[in-house]
């Protein structure tokens, strides 16, 4: 009688948990996350996904003890970190608030200096500056890039496959 070969267990779900074989952690392109704060708090986000509890609120509350890596990476001066969120809602507001001037809808334009600095311009301004519309076009870019590698997995999908083709469509005016 043939013995059975030992079955081989797949990364993924075991028992309701998420089991990771390798890992490996690093900022995605673009952000502005050191290799400390990656490996930090990295680690407290994975230990939450294999929990199943994944959540802000959940990395919050775990960054919270002084004891977690991921502690030293967040403000914990409330006056500080109030200031941060209202900055935070600022730019929000800034590039969510369109201004209609003569039936023509306008917002304002993101740029991302090279200096980590963020200034706002219309779209008027923008477009007739060289410079501007060049580092606008550069942003986009990346942002289409980091769109592409978060949502590539669903490109086997046909109604992902039709959202992609109207997106594309659009794009090309």
């Amino acid at each position: 009688m043939k013995k059975k070969a030992p079955s081989k267990k797949r990364a993924g779900t075991s028992a309701g948990r998420l089991r990771v074989e390798r890992i490996g952690l690093r900022a995605r392109p673009g952000s502005r996350v050191n290799e400390e704060a990656v490996r930090d708090v990295g680690g407290t986000i994975v230990k939450l996904l294999q929990k199943k509890k994944c959540s802000a609120e959940n990395l919050l509350a775990e960054a919270s003890k002084p004891s977690n890596p991921a502690h030293k990476h967040f403000e914990w001066d409330d006056a500080k970190a109030a200031h941060q969120h209202r900055l935070d809602q600022a730019r929000r507001f800034i590039v969510s608030i369109e201004i209609v001037t003569s039936d023509v809808s306008i917002g304002a334009v993101r740029l991302c200096w090279p200096a980590g600095k963020g200034a706002y311009v219309s779209f008027d301004e923008m477009k007739s500056d060289f410079d501007l519309l060049k580092v606008t076009i550069e942003d986009a870019k990346r942002d289409l890039e980091a769109f592409e590698r978060k949502y590539s997995m669903l490109s086997g999908l046909p109604e992902a496959k039709a959202l992609f083709a109207e997106f594309a469509k659009k794009m090309a005016g």
